[in-house]
């Protein structure tokens, strides 16, 4: 068995950027070595991926601790002397079996990040609103059925992490966290938001997807700074025209959904840079599409779209266009406009020949066209084009590949 004497491990510590630590990360570890909670100078204390099944009492003693990693490991409990461990900033727990926190942890006033991810809790203490000093929470990966109502006293929160739970609801107290800047509710099975999301004025980022929404609330319109929204893997048949109000929203996922039209205020989201719509039920799109003046990925694949609007060409930003999988049986011509367009997938549609201008997006480099009834003149202006571009990947009619 290694040495872990008092000896062997004081010379373990390092100063690291200022801070005294100790790394005993993937030793193999059964047992926190006894010596460890006599070295009372460390501050940060790494013990992940080992097989400890239990944290000695003795923790207490570092008195100094500021971090404190125990993630990977197999621990079903926290002894109540963590409680005790007044300086501790951050505490990772993540991916071990623990079903619950001592009430203790209500003590850890200085506490600024707290990672349970990968356990199995069903609940959290209503305790947690007791930690002030809170900026980062992930609950992720659990068994949450609900959170308790106190989490509207982390006024200083700025994540919330909550996906691959069990929620089937936000509590309305949710919009006291007036600092939020990241929400992640993702796979659980949310079936609305509370209106009180809108009082969440300093949220940028906001992850809904694989939950059970058939709609969203017109408040979502009052999210100022938002920045991303992912909605994907829902059940919704519609957004609300308040979206038009998300000024600064630069990433917008709506894929999976029973979406049969975008309305036109979409045109209204100047900051776009991403548009994911594919899997839903669209015929066509607004013309305002022609507004997205940043927009560099549009993804429209898995639709029932027949034809492209002209205006698409004033997309001159665009680099990744998307639209397999629908019922295109014509490209318009102004799609030699998209002179940044890097690549270009058109499989499974209806096409039978290609504009000549295809030829004039000189960026392009991936250009999938397999999956239609192409004529072989169409196939031969592939094989034309394709010369002198050593980059570009260019896929045929009837999966032919010229490469």
């Amino acid at each position: 068995m290694e040495d872990y004497s008092s000896a062997k491990l004081k010379a373990c510590v390092q100063d690291v950027g200022g801070v005294v630590s100790l790394n005993l990360s993937g030793k193999g570890l059964s047992r926190v070595p006894d010596a460890v909670t006599e070295l009372t100078e460390v501050e940060e204390l790494w013990l992940d991926d080992n097989n400890l099944t239990e944290l000695p009492t003795s923790i207490n003693k570092l008195k100094n601790l500021i971090t404190l990693h125990l993630n990977g490991n197999k621990f079903t409990e926290l002894p109540s002397e963590i409680g005790d461990l007044k300086e501790l900033r951050r505490l990772d727990v993540s991916y071990n079996q623990l079903v619950s926190l001592p009430p203790s942890v209500q003590k850890l006033n200085q506490l600024k990040e707290l990672y349970l991810y990968g356990n199995k809790f069903t609940e959290l203490p209503s305790d947690i609103g007791d930690l002030k000093e809170l900026l980062s929470l992930d609950v992720s990966n659990n068994q949450l059925i609900s959170l308790p109502t106190s989490v509207q006293r982390l006024h200083q929160l700025e994540e919330l992490h909550l996906s691959d739970n069990k929620l089937t609801e936000l509590p309305s107290e949710i919009g006291d966290l007036k600092k939020l800047r990241r929400l992640s509710v993702s796979d659980n099975q949310l079936v609305s938001l509370p209106t009180s999301i809108q009082k969440l004025n300093q949220l940028e980022e906001l992850y809904l997807s694989g939950n059970r929404l058939t709609e969203l609330p017109s408040e979502i319109g009052d999210l100022k700074e938002l920045r991303k929204l992912n909605v994907s893997n829902n059940q919704l048949v519609s957004l609300p025209t308040s979206v038009q109000r998300l000024h600064q929203l630069e990433e917008l996922h709506l894929s999976d959904n029973k979406l049969t039209e975008l309305q036109s205020e979409i045109g209204d989201l100047k900051e776009l840079k991403k548009l994911n719509v594919s899997i839903n039920q669209l015929v066509s799109l607004p013309t305002s599409v022609q507004r997205l003046h940043h927009l560099e990925d549009l993804r429209l694949s898995d639709n029932k779209l027949t034809e492209l609007p002209s205006e698409i060409g004033d997309l001159k930003k665009l680099k990744k266009l998307y639209v397999t999988d629908n019922q295109l049986v014509s490209l318009p011509t102004s799609i030699q406009k998209l002179n940044q367009l890097e690549e270009l997938y058109l499989s499974g549609n209806r096409l039978t020949e290609l504009p000549s201008e295809i030829g004039d997006l000189k960026e392009l480099r991936s250009l999938d066209v397999s999956g239609n009834p192409l004529s072989m003149d169409a196939i031969h202006v592939l094989e034309m084009k394709k010369k002198g571009r050593t980059s570009s990947v260019i896929t045929g009619g009837c999966g032919d590949n010229f490469q």
